[in-house]
């Protein structure tokens, strides 16, 4: 999945976004500079280690807990900031075969919802 948004009114900026579905690899940038990459993953991430997630974005299968939504939070702009929060919502079953969803936020508003691979 590769999208681009622009966000802001007066101070305009470009935020990029790609992820990989069969290896979890991940880009965000944000006017061409990458702000967060990560490489090649094997697995999702357990949700038992993580305390903040819902029971509600939790799977539980074999024993363990795997996250089905994960985030990714930013701020945007100096003078004209903007709260981004970009989610990424996996199917339970053969994740990697099916589309998934990703939505974004800018200040709360949804402004962009996609689904697929």
């Amino acid at each position: 999945m590769r999208f681009e948004l622009n966000i802001g009114g007066t101070e305009k900026h470009k935020l990029g976004f790609r992820w990989n579905q069969m290896t979890g690899s991940l880009r965000i940038s944000l006017d061409g500079s990458t702000l967060i990459s990560r490489g090649v993953q094997l697995s999702s991430r357990n949700a038992a280690s993580l305390p903040d997630v819902p029971d509600s974005e939790k799977w539980r299968v074999w024993g363990s807990e795997i996250e089905l939504v994960q985030r990714w939070q930013l701020d945007v702009g100096t003078q004209e900031t903007h709260h981004v929060r970009i989610e990424k919502e996996r199917p339970t079953w053969l994740a990697g075969l099916r589309s998934h969803t990703y939505r974004v936020y800018v200040d709360g508003a949804l402004v962009l919802s996609r689904r697929g691979y």
